[in-house]
């Protein structure tokens, strides 16, 4: 099913991913230090960083979707700036979750505790694209 832009959107993501934010660098290179992250087909999602050199991707499957559960985020993905993932993932272990809302902002929320930022403008080259 297609993402409906007039409904927050939402994914449950595991709490082990925060080191993406270190991947994705601080901005010193020409990239925006950002991770990127699309839904996928059947409730799969897929994240991105990547600092110039390294790409890394991860997919998973939304435990709480279902396949008939519209795509979470827009065809293209959202870019989430480093820091605001790195707050997020603070202090959590592998066997958190982290619930990430778009609904104009992106929110991300673990353990009672909930950062939001506006999601980064633009948009990351394909993967198979070389730097």
């Amino acid at each position: 099913m297609a993402h409906d832009p007039n409904t927050a959107s939402v994914i449950c993501l595991p709490g082990n991913l925060g080191s993406l934010a270190k991947l994705a660098g601080n901005g010193a290179n020409y990239l925006m230090p950002t991770i990127r992250i699309q839904s996928l087909p059947d409730s799969n999602y897929r994240l991105d960083a990547t600092d110039g050199q390294v790409l890394v991707t991860v997919r998973g499957t939304d435990p709480r979707a279902s396949a008939d559960t519209p795509a979470a985020l827009p065809e293209e993905g959202v870019l989430v700036p480093a820091p605001v993932w790195a707050a997020a993932y603070q202090g959590l272990k592998a066997g958190d979750t982290v619930s990430l809302a778009v609904n104009g902002k992106v929110t991300l929320s673990a353990r009672g505790r909930t950062v939001e930022a506006d999601p980064v403008e633009g948009r990351s080259p394909p993967p198979s694209t070389p730097c």
